[in-house]
C-alpha cells in the first residue's frame, strides 16, 4: 500500500544539492567516493550505478522521472533512484497517451512513446539519440545520423524524398520529423508585446510524413 504522505514535505535546505548531478543517473555515491579514496589501485567501480546495464524500462523510467509529465507520488520525495521503476514510486499511466493533449514541453517521454519509431522498436530509449555526457543542443547533424543509422537501405524504411535531394537532407532529418512547436506551458511577455509569446520547443513525437 502507498505510504501516507503529508504535504508539504519538509527538507533541510542545507542538505539539498539543487540541479541535475551525477547522482541523478548513477545513484548515491558517498560509499563510492569513500571506498575509492581508500583503494585507489582498484579501478573496478564499487557502490555506483552503471545505467548502461539497465534494461529498457529502467533506462526509460530514469529519464521519464523528469521528462514524463506530471507524476503523482506514492512514496516520499527523492526516494526514487537510478535503476528503480517509476510504477513503484508514482501513480502514473503511460499507456493512454493522446499526442494532441500533450504540451511539447510537458511530457517528452509520452510523445516519444506514441511515435511509430518507438512502437516498432524493441530497444529504442532516450539514450538512443541522447548522450547525457555531451552537450548536443542544436547538433542536428548528429541526431540525423542516428536516424539514418536505422532508416537506411536494407535496414528499415528509408526517406521517401527523391534520391537527388537526400544528400541535402542527411544533416537534418529533424526539422521535418521533429519540428519545433509552440508550448502552451511556457510563455513570456516580450518588451512591447500585448500578449504572451509561447516558447518554441522541439517535439519528441517523431512524425511520419
Amino acid at each position: 500500500f502507498p505510504v501516507t504522505i503529508s504535504e508539504p514535505e519538509n527538507f533541510n535546505k542545507q542538505q539539498i544539492i539543487y540541479g541535475v548531478t551525477c547522482e541523478k543517473c548513477h545513484g548515491p555515491a558517498a560509499k563510492h567516493v569513500q571506498y575509492h579514496s581508500k583503494n585507489r589501485a582498484d579501478s573496478a567501480p564499487k557502490y555506483i550505478v552503471n545505467p548502461t546495464r539497465f534494461n529498457r524500462q529502467q533506462s526509460l523510467d530514469l529519464c521519464a522521472l523528469c521528462h514524463g509529465g506530471r507524476l503523482k507520488k506514492t512514496q516520499r520525495s527523492f526516494t526514487f533512484t537510478a535503476g528503480n521503476y517509476l510504477a513503484d514510486f508514482f501513480r502514473w499511466d503511460s499507456t493512454n497517451v493522446q499526442v494532441n493533449e500533450i504540451d511539447v514541453h510537458g511530457n517528452q517521454y509520452g510523445l516519444l512513446r506514441a511515435s511509430k519509431c518507438f512502437l516498432q522498436s524493441e530497444q529504442m530509449t532516450c539514450n538512443t539519440c541522447h548522450n547525457p555526457h555531451q552537450s548536443e543542443k542544436g547538433n542536428l547533424k548528429k541526431f540525423s545520423a542516428t536516424c539514418i543509422s536505422c532508416h537506411q537501405a536494407g535496414n528499415s524504411k528509408t526517406c521517401s524524398v527523391h534520391n537527388d535531394q537526400v544528400k541535402n537532407l542527411e544533416n537534418n532529418c529533424i526539422d521535418c520529423h521533429m519540428p519545433k512547436q509552440s508550448s502552451q506551458a511556457i510563455m513570456v511577455m516580450l518588451p512591447g508585446g500585448s500578449s504572451p509569446t509561447p516558447a518554441k520547443l522541439r517535439t519528441h513525437y517523431i512524425g511520419v510524413s
